[in-house]
């Protein structure tokens, strides 16, 4: 049985990794080239405690794409709906609500092997899209003039600009929320006043609907 004490200095060390990971992506956002004494101060640590638990940067790095790519599967994994355009708009919702992790995934998983990485653990996610695709083109709920496999990817680098432009300029939640969704399924095929209508009549795609009791705001809207 442990002793209290070393209960103690486990959790005390938990929360500093989670600290560590915290101020990383904080900061990491802001400027992917941030070495590691900014990232400890932030964490209220010093260079010292953060070698304690990442052997130098690229590894911390590894460690915070891995727990955004986690989040985000986490996310994502168990949306299903039997309309394949819900289930596409669920996913698009989940997306800007994740927007947090999504921008720091895009930003520094941009090359290297930090980029293959993401992908391997976002590959479980593509392939469900590209099969609830697959099934919205067979029940003709969705368009069948693009082969599935590009669908799929102009679907995901659509939800992925919104976001982009929702960091440059100012969208509020709600706005942000219905926003995704009708460019996600405007490139599904759907018109503006079809995506506006299945929203209408389709209570799990009102804002804050989805998946939580709360709506949710972006970080970088409430700073």
């Amino acid at each position: 049985m442990a002793q209290p004490k070393a209960r103690a200095r486990r959790k005390d060390a938990e929360a500093n990794r989670e600290a560590i990971l915290d101020a990383a992506a904080a900061l990491l956002m802001q400027d992917r080239n941030t070495p590691l004494d900014p990232i400890a101060h932030h964490a209220g640590l010093t260079r010292r405690t953060v070698y304690g638990h990442f052997a130098g940067r690229d590894e911390l790095i590894d460690a915070v794409l891995i727990r955004a790519a986690a989040r985000l599967t986490a996310e994502l994994g168990p949306i299903a709906h039997p309309d394949p355009r819900v289930e596409l708009a669920l996913h698009a919702s989940r997306l800007w609500a994740e927007s947090d992790d999504v921008r720091l995934l895009t930003r520094l998983s941009g090359h290297g092997r930090h980029r293959d990485q993401v992908a391997r653990m976002l590959e479980p996610v593509r392939l469900r899209l590209r099969a609830t695709i697959e099934r919205g083109i067979a029940s003709g709920a969705v368009r069948d003039d693009i082969e599935a496999g590009s669908l799929a990817r102009l679907i995901e680098s659509t939800a992925l600009s919104v976001l982009s432009e929702a960091g440059r300029t100012f969208l509020t939640p709600k706005r942000g929320h219905v926003l995704v969704i009708s460019c996600v399924l405007g490139i599904a095929g759907l018109g503006w006043r079809e995506v506006d209508e299945l929203i209408e009549r389709t209570p799990v795609l009102a804002y804050g609907a989805e998946l939580r009791s709360t709506p949710f705001e972006p970080s970088w809207l409430r700073a």
